[in-house]
């Protein structure tokens, strides 16, 4: 492969499923009404084959996907080796998903070593972020449904 060359995937592909598993940070590539791209990076758990991300409903990026929900979520685990991920999202506001996502994102960002020690160094503001969630009628999940893959080379 040369340098600079997207090759395809499939969910099966090992660097697919390794980002999926281990990269923190996914960044949602949004259109908005106007045409203006809008990239937010966001937290993500993916369950039955989907990407979820918390969100506002009054955040920039939801308005996009209102208008346009074709997105690109990079994913990134090795310093040159971005997994692109291309597909439709939705924001979903029941609780049934938002407490599944909820429950998957407490082992990838609670349970891990440098996870620990980063809510250890952030107890006080843990509280917060609880109750600011509890508060505010607008909070949701992003879902992504996969159409197509692909991996930039390292």
């Amino acid at each position: 492969m040369t340098a600079g060359v997207v090759a395809a995937a499939t969910p099966g592909d090992v660097r697919v499923r390794d980002a999926l598993r281990r990269a923190m940070i996914a960044r949602i590539a949004t259109v908005s009404a106007g045409g203006w791209p809008l990239i937010m990076p966001l937290y993500f758990v993916v369950l039955d084959g989907r990407i979820y991300m918390n969100n506002a409903a009054t955040s920039p990026t939801v308005r996009n996907i209102a208008v346009n929900p074709g997105v690109l979520v990079l994913l990134q685990v090795r310093e040159g080796e971005v997994v692109r991920v291309r597909g439709t999202a939705q924001y979903l506001r029941d609780a049934v998903t938002m407490k599944r996502v909820t429950r998957a994102s407490i082992p990838k960002y609670m349970l891990r070593p440098r996870a620990l020690w980063f809510w250890l160094r952030n107890l006080t503001r843990i509280g917060t972020r609880s109750q600011y969630t509890r508060e505010r009628p607008d909070t949701g999940m992003i879902e992504v449904t996969p159409e197509s893959y692909a991996v930039d080379p390292a």
